[in-house]
């Protein structure tokens, strides 16, 4: 316990969490190599040990493999998927899928949509749809905004990244000033 602390920045009470579950110590150092130490503990108590709390289930018994969860972890590193999406790989690595997270990805039509021009042109439809919102949001109602970031992941079907979709209708709402 005391050598994983500094050696990765763990405080005790993250290297105490994983020693409460069987083989997670053991996950976690394979897993960690040329990764964030942080995203990966926070990823492993927080999404993988909730799957296992829904499921009853030990990490040693369960069907997630470590190449599993990097390669989740690495496409969400990458920008390549969502944290939804990447909480959906999860769910169906847990259930016994067996494919790549890229084979997945491709087969779900998830590629994340990284070309602003195109949000840019998705978003300035939805503002020009929802004028009532548009003037609500001009008139000092900001939250407004979550309905606007809404409806670009829905018209995306979630492909768009949430703090691009924010933060391209934040521009494009206050440039209508």
């Amino acid at each position: 316990m005391s050598r994983m602390m500094p050696q990765y920045g763990l405080v005790q009470e993250d290297v105490e969490t994983m020693l409460g579950e069987p083989g997670c110590t053991a996950f976690f150092e394979q897993a960690v190599v040329g990764r964030d130490p942080k995203r990966v503990l926070s990823w492993i108590t927080s999404e993988v040990f909730g799957q296992l709390a829904y499921r009853s289930q030990r990490l040693v018994g369960s069907s997630l493999t470590v190449p599993q969860f990097t390669q989740i972890i690495d496409a969400l590193s990458s920008d390549a998927i969502t944290s939804g999406q990447a909480k959906q790989l999860l769910i169906e690595f847990m259930d016994g899928e067996q494919r790549t997270v890229d084979e997945l990805i491709a087969a779900h039509g998830w590629e994340v949509i990284s070309d602003d021009g195109k949000l840019r042109v998705i978003s300035k439809q939805l503002l020009d749809t929802h004028p009532k919102e548009v003037a609500r949001y001009l008139k000092g109602q900001t939250r407004r905004l979550n309905f606007f970031v809404g409806k670009l992941m829905q018209a995306t079907n979630g492909q768009a990244k949430p703090q691009n979709a924010s933060e391209i209708m934040k521009e494009l709402l206050e440039a209508r000033r």
